[in-house]
């Protein structure tokens, strides 16, 4: 790259930290895919999902994933998304109780804020067994 132009190719960045809901975000027509469009040559995204992590294995991942970025600015948005695994059966590996569910999340997003700007958290969609049933006539 030539002296002349230090800086030109530095854009802000934006990470996106979640399961396998961020994991597909950048599928045709996905949330992460029209946000990364929306910033094109404004800023990187970078897509950090996890597909069938739960919020106490995020949590082993954040310290390293939520690193000060390069030239020390902080990262211009971050996203977490996670709960959709936490919230299975107890009888499932993933399960995470509550109570540790909040504590991991609040860690997570502690870590977060301390290098990004914004820190947007997101909360997995209603599950289709949760969701009531239409009235029968």
């Amino acid at each position: 790259m030539p002296a002349a132009l230090p800086g030109v190719l530095a854009r802000s960045t934006i990470v996106l930290f979640g399961d396998s809901l961020t994991q597909r975000g950048f599928e045709p027509e996905g949330w992460a895919a029209a946000l990364a469009h929306y910033y094109g040559r404004r800023a990187d995204v970078y897509n950090r999902g996890y597909g069938g992590y739960n919020t106490r294995w995020a949590k082993e991942l954040a310290p390293a994933l939520f690193e000060r970025p390069s030239g020390n600015q902080a990262h211009l948005l971050a996203t977490v998304w996670f709960g959709a695994n936490d919230a299975t059966l107890a009888t499932e590996r993933s399960y995470v109780p509550l109570v540790e569910f909040e504590a991991n999340l609040e860690a997570i997003v502690t870590r977060a804020r301390r290098v990004s700007r914004v820190v947007v958290l997101l909360t997995p969609p209603p599950s289709p067994s949760s969701s009531p049933t239409p009235l029968q006539a």
